[in-house]
């Protein structure tokens, strides 16, 4: 219940976009995802919380850098966050 309503609000995000023709943006993916990433780890055990908690406003953090950088980098920071937060974070998580 914590990560549906901003993964759903991204999923009618890019449908909407993609059917009138405007380009998907990446920026609004991070900013949503991490704000699901941040109320989910409401109700993980406490062993994890903080550091799910961290991750969620990591990738918020870099859905606002998105929005200051120029289109170019959208992707790369994209990348960054859903492969290098996952990578570094499920490392984290998992020991």
């Amino acid at each position: 219940m914590c990560l549906c309503p901003a993964l759903l609000a991204g999923a009618v995000l890019t449908f909407a976009m993609w059917r009138t023709r405007q380009r998907t943006d990446s920026r609004v993916w991070l900013l949503l995802y991490g704000c699901a990433v941040l109320s989910a780890s409401t109700v993980t055990i406490p062993r994890t919380m903080r550091l799910i908690c961290f991750m969620g406003v990591l990738f918020m953090l870099l859905g606002v850098l998105a929005f200051t950088a120029p289109v170019g980098f959208h992707t790369l920071i994209l990348g960054l966050g859903f492969g290098g937060l996952h990578t570094i974070f499920g490392i984290l998580i998992g020991r």
